[in-house]
């Protein structure tokens, strides 16, 4: 078996010294950034050191404790071997010290005899009552996060809605140390959804999971809304995303059945699915586990390959497997107390400028502040005996210090470790968890070999010693800086230490202030269970005005029931210092001081009067010599543990104080990367702030960087999770500039735009049903609340740490930051366009604004899944042609960077199927930034355009064309016409066979339409000719019948019976009058077209035949027929027709019947309308002209006879006046 050397991995800014472009740069952050990585580290396979932390809130549960011993952590051991090589060793599981102990040895875990902070917490269970698992990443693609945090029902759970508890530790624990990404969607989310399908995609049915595995996967999955109801997946055609169920106004939510057993992979997909036990990608052990580059997830979109390959880059990994081992060293303890080691160099060059005094001043706040701590402390002057403390927690033995007299040569480092060392060792003290923090100052310092280097962090690293260094003042010789820097990162970067580099400024408290800043770090270290650090509200450099030092700072909500630190740095101010707020008496004698230097108060939040703006004031004699020309005010409050919860709960939306933690990153050929994360407790995310950075070189100058939590992919990963990021360049020359010092402000917009707090957002993994909350895509979904000040603005101040420069910079090399967000947010499959959105990114990373961007489509045919084409175009972008593309909605705006960005692309190229689209940005000087993510379109063929040409599109401020040639040309299963398939021509056929057969009905109708209207206009102008006739109209008489004009003298009888016209009888018209059909008053009609069927009035009706003869039964048919011929004549010589009178018959009836057209107005009906003596009638008429007239006009409706339809002249009022038409012969009559 092979035996490995201890390995550990830091994967931020101090890990690695790298060069470019003239740059040497290594930077330090705060302990909350990495510390809780330090102690884990990787032997033989093993990993030791992982720390498990229970809040000081949580209860004592031994059945929980014996739970992680006997199930979750040995399961999730041997998962972590099976899956990657690796398994879990050592644990320590830290409890709080008020739980007892004394009986955990004999349940089989023993006391540890190495004590652990809460700062080395690798998993954090804390006091919810839900269940909720969750790890905040903060970095790009392979970068660690911050601690797992699970709460207690996540870990007692007998049947837990994220699945089993260890396969969860496993997928939380690959986040945490390998910064991998989650391989599933999120509700709701643009960038990373639960479901899609290829924008433009005209079959909504083709609906794939977003998950790691290929297109080929089938998943048995269980499709509900988050309330729990049955629902489908739909998604949009022009997006791909996911849009509500109408049924319930929800989205539907695909999670994989636990019971699935057809696939083994991804632990960062589904790890609550029984079957899932790897990571997908290629494992050297087992099978090949296909993973879909095409999945719009988060591991896709910032890592652009799968987890295990991410995975397998890691230092921890192993390059040759050892034999698992079950046995795992699990050991119980409590916090560590505060156990310091100070070595400090009492050097000739701390007597210049009275620095010892300073240092002084700082050991004296450090005894105000850390009383009951052990502390031991040595000094060393080369070529001076060691001065050494023995332990003690009585710091008064800590005794003022004083430089050397002697000169002396460089220093050396390897003195000072072996010296610390054995301290350790000699004293009867357990070294473990201890803090050695050294002082350095000197001109110089002696190189010390790096295999001993190593051996000394290692010994610190398996006893859980952080090593702090503070510099001061810094040797102003070049190579002596190089040979500090890389002697001080070799062994920090082992032990999750930090260095401080202090500016001496010309304000001497300044100076005091920034060293006081560097011992706080011990604070921090021992903060959680028993012990407090302090976190700045406002810190300020007063000078008097007045003879008078005036410090305002505000105490918001968020700090109720918190204890407060304010004070003064500077001497002489013990006794005059009052604290002052209005409504409550003023507070005098300082009960926060050392004496000389600080003096202020400490004080309890725990009044609503409390609440509001303070003022520390104080009188200053400024004629007095040797008191400070400026003072440095500083207001801070208490937090205890690492997740932040105060004493009892607030009522402001938020549970515990508001408060900041920030870091620094740096990456090769990269500049510093900033992160501030702001939270109340550690399960409440805190934005809409106001965040602000701020950097100091070492000659006092200063630059400010706004801060971002927007989520666009690079920097900040994740919007609403309350960590704001942004690249610190200077836009100032970096000329031989050693350090900088980072610092953060943190504050409300204002009273009316309150900061927003976010909890309740679910679990980093899978749930078992879509009825559990997921957390973190794009951005965070959860309980969105606002935080109430109860005064004008929240302050906090943060320090970030230093990093450090030791050659010249220049910006230029500095490309634009890569898009991580792009996305189609409408493809039009049809018309072959695509609009991309994305945001905007600066000219040398964030800052600035980009020159101009390059967007390129390339065909992927009909098979989306192309891995190969999509390395190509990552890797290869400029230089790989695409598809032919012009703009059809140019809606770029050239702004600072984080704006967001819409822009519409037509493809012209022939092939139809999917699209890759990708975009690059570029600086003025031609330097491209990383491609963007990578995102598919599906258009369809090209029937109008034949380009045999490609382009791609130059997006800048002046476009430029590129000519390329195509990439691919997509093979196809059959042939195809002008680039249509078959059933696309008969669809073109049918469309245009109806287009055709509409128009030609339109046409008829027009014509017949035409014809119509002529006609109508020749009737009325003829009848605009007819001789004026009395103003009255009465219905057109009846035609005479077709059997009467044909055979003038002859009519056929019921007996088809030939007689002569001279011997048809003259029938009585008052008889006939009341058979007419026009007698329809009052009458009902039959079917018999009305006629009476009175058997007495019937023979009448027979005799005259009267359907040979037509309605009209007034006449003698001999005279009829004469009028007929004179009317044919009239017609022949163009007059107008006669008009038959009454003289004009040959024989008239002995009652004198009254005719249609008498010249005698009595017995004329149209003059008179009443010759027979008819009831008046006030109603609408049924038919025709009733048998009465009124003085209205009256109107006909073919509803009133049912043997007539409606025509034209139906609404025409009927006065007594005949409109004569020459093609209706009965007007002629």
């Amino acid at each position: 078996m092979k035996r490995q050397t201890p390995q550990s991995y830091l994967p931020n800014c101090f890990i690695t010294v790298t060069i470019t472009y003239g740059l040497l740069l290594l930077c330090w952050a705060p302990v909350i950034s990495r510390a809780s990585h330090s102690s884990l580290r990787v032997i033989n396979n093993g990993y030791e050191g992982l720390v498990v932390a229970i809040n000081p809130e949580v209860g004592q549960d031994d059945a929980m404790i014996e739970k992680l011993k006997t199930t979750i952590i040995p399961e999730a051991s041997k998962l972590l071997y099976n899956s990657i090589g690796l398994y879990l060793s050592q644990v320590t599981i830290l409890v709080p010290s008020s739980w007892n102990i004394d009986n955990y040895p004999s349940m089989g875990i023993p006391i540890t005899g190495l004590p652990v902070r809460y700062s080395d917490a690798d998993v954090l269970i804390t006091n919810r009552d839900f269940e909720q698992s969750f790890t905040k990443q903060w970095g790009g693609c392979g970068q660690h996060a911050l601690p797992i945090v699970m709460t207690k029902p996540s870990v007692t759970a007998s049947e837990p809605i994220y699945g089993d508890t260890a396969k969860l530790f496993v997928h939380q624990f690959a986040q945490y140390r390998y910064g991998v990404f989650n391989e599933f969607g999120f509700p709701s989310d643009p960038l990373y959804p639960t479901h899609y399908s290829i924008p433009g995609n005209p079959d909504s049915n083709q609906i794939l999971v977003n998950s790691c595995a290929d297109d080929h996967q089938v998943f048995n999955v269980t499709t509900q809304t988050q309330l729990g109801q049955n629902c489908r997946l739909i998604v949009g055609n022009g997006t791909g995303l996911p849009i509500k169920d109408p049924d319930f106004k929800q989205q539907c939510i695909p999670v994989p059945k636990p019971s699935d057993n057809s696939y083994e992979s991804s632990l960062m997909y589904s790890p609550s699915v029984d079957s899932v036990n790897q990571f997908c990608g290629y494992h050297s052990t087992k099978k090949l586990h296909k993973h879909n580059l095409n999945s719009p997830n988060k591991q896709n979109s910032l890592c652009g390959s799968d987890t295990w390959t991410v995975i397998s880059k890691h230092p921890d990994i192993p390059r040759t497997y050892e034999v698992f081992q079950e046995t795992i060293d699990i050991k119980i303890s409590k916090p560590a107390g505060p156990k310091v080691l100070f070595a400090v160099h009492t050097s000739q060059v701390w007597a210049q400028n009275k620095r010892y005094e300073l240092i002084n001043q700082v050991m004296s706040k450090f005894k105000l502040d850390m009383k009951g701590a052990l502390v031991s402390l040595f000094t060393y002057t080369t070529g001076e005996p060691i001065v050494k403390v023995p332990w003690t927690t009585d710091l008064s033995q800590i005794k003022d210090l004083k430089p050397s007299s002697n000169p002396e040569p460089d220093v050396n480092f390897e003195k000072i470790l072996e010296s610390g060392i054995n301290t350790f060792k000699a004293d009867s003290v357990n070294a473990g968890g201890a803090v050695f923090t050294i002082f350095f100052a000197g001109k110089g310092y002696a190189h010390v070999n790096d295999d001993k280097l190593v051996k000394y962090a290692q010994y610190f690293q398996q006893n859980n010693i952080k090593l702090l260094i503070i510099v001061f003042p810094l040797n102003g010789n070049q190579a002596y800086r190089q040979t500090a820097v890389e002697m001080f990162e070799k062994v920090i970067s082992r032990t999750g230490g930090q260095v401080f580099y202090i500016r001496e400024d010309s304000n001497p408290m300044t100076t005091v202030h920034q060293l006081s800043k560097a011992m706080a770090t011990i604070e921090t270290e021992y903060s959680g269970d028993t012990s407090n650090a302090y976190h700045v509200i406002s810190e300020q450099l007063i000078r008097p005005i007045n003879n008078t030092l005036n410090f305002e700072f505000n105490v918001d909500e968020t700090l109720m029931n918190s204890r407060l630190r304010v004070y003064f740095i500077g001497s002489g101010l013990m006794e005059e210092v009052v604290l002052k707020k209005t409504g409550i008496p003023d507070i005098k004698n300082p009960s926060y001081t050392d004496g000389p230097n600080f003096n202020g108060f400490l004080i309890d939040i725990n009044k609503p009067d409390h609440i509001g703006k303070w003022q520390l004031t104080a009188p200053v004699d400024t004629t007095t010599m040797g008191k400070p020309t400026a003072y440095v005010a500083v207001a801070e409050f208490a937090t205890k543990s690492l997740d932040g919860q105060s004493d009892s709960k607030t009522a402001v939306g938020i549970d515990g104080p508001v408060r900041a933690t920030c870091w620094l990153k740096q990456s090769p050929n990269m500049p510093v990367i900033a992160y501030v994360n702001i939270n109340g407790r550690i399960d409440e995310l805190v934005s809409n702030m106001l965040v602000n950075l701020t950097v100091t070189d070492e000659t006092g100058r200063t630059e400010t960087f706004d801060m971002l939590d927007n989520g666009a992919g690079d920097p900040d990963i994740t919007q609403g999770d309350g960590i704001y990021s942004q690249y610190v360049i200077s836009q100032q020359p970096i000329i031989n500039k050693f350090y900088y010092t980072v610092s953060a402000e943190i504050s409300s917009i204002s009273s009316n735009e309150l900061p927003t707090v976010v909890t309740d957002f679910g679990s980093t993994s899978m749930p078992t049903t879509p009825t559990g909350k997921t957390c973190c895509g794009s951005k965070v979904n959860g309980q969105l609340s606002t935080v109430n000040l109860g005064t004008e603005k929240l302050n906090r101040v943060v320090e970030c740490g230093h990093y450090v420069v030791t050659s010249d910079v220049n910006i230029q090399n500095y490309p634009p930051n890569a898009i991580r967000d792009l996305r189609v947010e409408n493809a039009d499959h049809y018309n072959r366009t695509v609009s991309l959105l994305w945001t905007s990114v600066g000219e040398h990373y964030t800052q600035g604004s980009a020159t101009k961007y390059v967007i390129k489509a390339f065909p992927a045919g009909n098979d989306a899944i192309n891995d190969d084409l999509r390395k190509k175009i990552a890797a290869d972008f400029d230089n790989l042609s695409g598809a032919s593309i012009e703009v059809t909605d140019r809606t770029v705006s050239y702004m600072s960077a984080s704006k967001e960005q819409n822009y519409e692309i037509r493809i012209k190229s022939d092939d139809g199927g999917v699209y890759y689209v990708a975009v690059r940005a570029y600086n003025s000087a031609g330097k491209g930034g990383a491609v963007s993510n990578i995102v598919m379109a599906q258009i369809k063929s090209n029937v109008i355009i034949t380009s045999t040409t490609a382009f791609d599109i130059d997006v800048s401020k002046q476009p430029v064309l590129k000519c390329c040639t195509s990439l691919l040309n997509p093979s196809n299963d059959y042939p195809k016409l002008a680039g249509l398939e078959w059933w696309e021509w008969l669809l073109v056929a049918i469309g245009g066979a109806v287009v055709l057969l509409l128009f030609f009905i339109f046409a008829i109708c027009f014509v017949c339409k035409r014809r119509r209207k002529t006609t109508d206009e020749t009737d009325r102008e003829q009848s605009n000719h007819e001789p004026s006739i009395p103003t009255r109209k009465a219905p057109e008489p009846p035609r005479v019948s077709p059997e009467l004009e044909k055979n003038r003298s002859i009519l056929l009888d019921d007996n088809s019976l030939t007689r002569s016209v001279d011997n048809i009888p003259n029938l009585n018209i008052n008889n006939l009058q009341q058979n007419n059909a026009y007698n329809s008053v009052g009458l009902p009609l039959n079917p018999n077209f009305g006629y009476n069927t009175d058997p007495n009035q019937q023979q009448n009706i027979c005799e005259l035949n009267v359907a040979a003869l037509s309605p009209v039964q007034s006449w003698n048919a001999k005279d009829l027929l004469t009028h007929w011929g004179r009317v044919q004549e009239a017609k022949q010589r163009h007059e107008a027709p006669p008009v038959m009178r009454i003289e004009d018959l040959s024989s008239a009836s002995s009652n004198h019947s009254p005719s249609y057209a008498s010249s005698e107005d009595d017995n004329n009906i149209y003059t008179n309308p009443h010759p027979w003596g008819y009831q008046e009638v006030q109603t609408r008429p049924m038919y025709a002209i009733p048998n009465g007239y009124n003085q209205e006009p009256i109107y006909r409706s073919s509803q009133d006879h049912l043997m007539r339809s409606n025509t034209p002249s139906d609404t025409v009022p009927r006065y007594s006046t005949i409109v004569r038409k020459t093609t209706q012969n009965v007007s002629q009559v």
